[in-house]
């Protein structure tokens, strides 16, 4: 408590001998200016964390968007393979057409036929290539699926016991 009363002094002796150098109208000034710089650098530190808000939200939405350009090129990629192989199919059942409406002799109508077949059976492939791609995508959903609902029920049965515990507690007080 003493050391506090020995500032407050030396702190009115400070403004005695300030009071002496400058005139009142000198010192109201000086206080404004003071209080003026203050309000600018309150000022200035409100703008800066508006800004520093505003750069973490902005450097969030750019590695949001970034994820979802990766995520739009792989499926861009996924299509062009898609497509490519579509073309390449129809490229040779074209040209297995246009071979077979050419020739008409008998010995290569057997021949004619064999390529239909197989490309009939090319397009067949690639269907079930396709298809199983699906079907295997189609497992994952069912298993994720399956966890879900079983982490489900396990969380459901540890909230009966918390509740249960809690209402055993609450009747025992």
């Amino acid at each position: 408590m003493t050391a506090i009363k020995a500032q407050e002094d030396s702190s009115v002796e400070q403004n005695k001998v300030a009071e002496s150098q400058y005139s009142n109208h000198e010192i109201e000034q000086i206080k404004n200016q003071i209080q003026h710089a203050r309000q600018e650098l309150s000022s200035i530190n409100s703008e800066k964390e508006t800004r520093i808000f505003e750069l973490d939200q902005l450097q969030s939405k750019i590695i949001s968007t970034r994820n979802e350009l990766e995520s739009l090129k792989s499926q861009q990629e996924a299509k062009y393979q898609e497509i490519s192989l579509a073309k390449k199919e129809l490229e040779f059942i074209e040209k297995e057409l246009a071979a077979v409406s050419t020739k008409d002799q008998p010995a290569e109508k057997i021949e004619n036929t064999q390529k239909i077949i197989e490309a009939a059976g090319a397009i067949a492939a690639s269907i079930n290539a396709k298809y199983e791609a699906a079907r295997k995508e189609l497992e994952v959903v069912k298993i994720a699926l399956a966890r879900a609902k079983e982490e489900h029920a396990t969380t459901k049965k540890e909230l009966d016991s918390l509740k249960t515990e809690l209402g055993s507690k609450r009747v025992t007080e």
